[in-house]
């Protein structure tokens, strides 16, 4: 679930329901927001899943990986 700074109420708040082209455009800057938030997750998966990566190679070098795969089963 993506969460949005930017309510719906907020939206209408500021007028939208008054004009429904400027309900359009609001709906517009919703979608805008909404990809924007996840383009931020996704960067910030990214970044996680990239220092498990780092993380993997250091044990694969110091030959502990093979201790902790040896020892989970």
């Amino acid at each position: 679930m993506v969460e949005v700074s930017v309510s719906l109420y907020q939206i209408v708040k500021r007028g939208a329901y008054k004009d429904p082209l400027g309900l359009l455009f609001r709906s517009h800057e919703l979608n805008y927001l909404l990809h924007f938030e996840q383009i931020r997750q996704l960067t910030a998966l990214k970044a996680i899943h990239n220092r498990i990566l780092a993380e993997e190679r250091k044990l694969l070098e110091t030959g502990t990986m093979e201790h902790y795969l040896s020892s989970a089963y």
